[in-house]
């Protein structure tokens, strides 16, 4: 968290729109391919899906930093698992 609060500062606004540009069109990726999933198995919680899309960013960025800091290569993968487990039980519940 301190090194992006510190590097943010450190890039131009242009930089920093297409950063969140970026985030938006992964936010519209996986976002389609969650209404695609809602649409055959409606969720069993009230969910809000571009919360749970961008979910899989945190949860990727999130990886990264952990396997990074961890020195454990596998981290990023079991949190994708973790998070294709939860998508599983918002809409399956098995």
């Amino acid at each position: 968290v301190a090194s992006y609060v510190y590097s943010d500062q450190m890039f131009s606004r242009d930089v920093r729109e297409m950063t969140t540009e970026g985030h938006r069109i992964w936010r519209r990726r996986f976002r389609e391919r969650l209404d695609r999933i809602a649409a055959r198995y409606p969720s069993r919680i009230e969910v809000n899906l571009d919360d749970i899309a961008d979910l899989l960013s945190a949860v990727a960025d999130g990886g990264i930093i952990l396997s990074k800091s961890l020195s454990e290569p596998g981290v990023l993968s079991r949190q994708i698992m973790q998070y294709r487990a939860f998508v599983r039980l918002v809409f399956l519940g098995n």
